[in-house]
């Protein structure tokens, strides 16, 4: 993974990312906790992400649809249960705003190189321009 030297984010293959986005493609018919790690499992393979840490960013991200009471015990039991979750408000939120900081980068770089394009060409009429003119100019023309 190549690094982002100004925000300290891998540019591509980004774990918390694509949780957010595969939580975001299923945030109307709800995910389970077995989902979550297969979707990990096929994606990452079994040892890339820790046990514990699959079930901080799962609890970090997701909230319990029937919520009876948003306690953390009823949280690890509604998902050692397999209960169903959907991607919690903030959490969607980030997942907008992580797609709008990547549009952006998207229209950055192209806006750049409209501007190279740009400077290039007036720099080449201003040495065709300053060409013509000493030549013209010359006493041996026309």
């Amino acid at each position: 993974m190549k690094w982002n030297s100004k925000i300290r984010m891998p540019k591509q293959n980004n774990l918390y990312y694509a949780v957010l986005r595969w939580g975001n493609d299923h945030i109307n018919s709800g995910v389970k906790f077995s989902a979550f790690n297969r979707f990990l499992d096929t994606e990452y393979g079994e040892d890339f992400v820790s046990t514990s840490r699959r079930e901080e960013l799962f609890l970090e991200l997701f909230t319990p649809i029937n919520k009876a009471s948003l306690t953390s015990a009823y949280k690890i039991r509604e998902r050692d249960n397999d209960g169903e979750f959907h991607l919690k408000i903030d959490a969607a939120f980030r997942f907008i705003e992580l797609q709008e900081l990547q549009e952006a980068r998207d229209s950055s770089r192209s806006a750049m190189s409209i501007a190279i394009g740009a400077i290039a060409i007036s720099i080449f009429l201003c040495v065709a321009q300053i060409v013509t003119s000493v030549i013209l100019s010359s006493p041996t023309c026309c």
